[in-house]
């Protein structure tokens, strides 16, 4: 994954995947992929190469899709003390999150046609209802 920072100042970017839970801490996940680098400094104008690696740590599932998310923290530069002084500011960490999909090797099927697959009926639930889609497929 190429991150790239269009801005004049230098970020941290530390980056981490895990299983939907996004209030989880890095290193607390325990997911069979890995993000190299966890943490990088970009400067100004420049760009990163996040490399995603699967580690085998935990065995997926060979029948079906897994998903994942992949998390990109953008923390910007800590200003000058001396030029903000009296001054009042407001700094904003940015968190990118994406959808990765571990599809395994020999799954049967087409994924352009699970849509097609999908069941959707209504069900009602503590007087409320709702919609239900039940996906046979191993594709999500």
């Amino acid at each position: 994954v190429r991150l790239e920072n269009k801005g004049n100042n230098p970020l941290l970017v530390q980056s981490w995947l895990d299983t939907g839970d996004d209030n989880a801490e890095p290193g607390s996940i325990n997911v069979p992929f890995t993000a190299t680098p966890p943490v990088s400094r970009i400067d100004g104008k420049r760009g990163q190469t996040i490399k995603l690696m699967y580690t085998g740590r935990s065995a997926l599932p060979k029948d079906r899709e897994s998903v994942f998310w992949f998390n990109v923290l953008e923390v910007p530069p800590k200003p000058d003390a001396e030029k903000m002084a009296n001054q009042s500011m407001l700094q904003l960490a940015f968190r990118t999150r994406i959808k990765l999909f571990y599809r395994p090797e020999g799954l049967t099927g087409i994924p352009s046609d699970a849509p097609a697959a999908l069941k959707w009926s209504w069900t009602t639930s503590g007087g409320k209802v709702a919609l239900r889609v039940v996906n046979p497929t191993p594709f999500y």
